[in-house]
């Protein structure tokens, strides 16, 4: 009877390891892939927070980006001027429209999918957002979030 309890121990524990190592791996992965330090998706409204782009001529302004140029830059075409300018991530911030417009999400874990703005908190800097699949993300902040071109 001793030997059939030393066999049971023996199969169980391995599980019980292999369980908690893929607990341990299966989160701490996932939260870098989830927040990026790069933002910028063609086709969303951005606007200029740099005062030294052409001396101050597009500070915020709003233009539409067409083209990423690399993960931190992007060709911006604005929207006063037509002018197209290069410009880096930091140089932009996104813009929250009204309730009930297009948006795109720009970080986390539905990154690169277009919805729509369902409400503004602004004491918390969220929004909600529902998306064309379906899927409702109740709390989106303002960064991970800009106004569909």
């Amino acid at each position: 009877d001793s030997s059939s309890d030393e066999e049971a121990a023996p199969a169980k524990k391995p599980g019980s390891m292999l369980d908690a190592l893929m607990r341990e791996t299966a989160a701490p992965p996932r939260a870098p892939a989830e927040k990026l330090e790069n933002w910028l998706h063609d086709g969303i409204v951005v606007k200029c927070v740099n005062k030294s782009v052409a001396d101050g001529a597009y500070y915020k302004k709003k233009g539409v980006v067409s083209r990423v140029v690399d993960d931190f830059a992007a060709v911006v075409r604005m929207h006063d001027s037509s002018d197209e300018l290069q410009l880096d991530q930091d140089d932009l911030e996104t813009v929250i429209p009204a309730a009930g417009r297009r948006v795109r999400v720009l970080n986390g874990r539905s990154r690169g999918a277009f919805g729509r703005l369902l409400n503004i908190d602004i004491d918390a800097f969220a929004v909600s957002v529902e998306l064309d699949s379906g899927e409702l993300l109740p709390k989106v902040d303002y960064e991970d979030v800009s106004r569909a071109a």
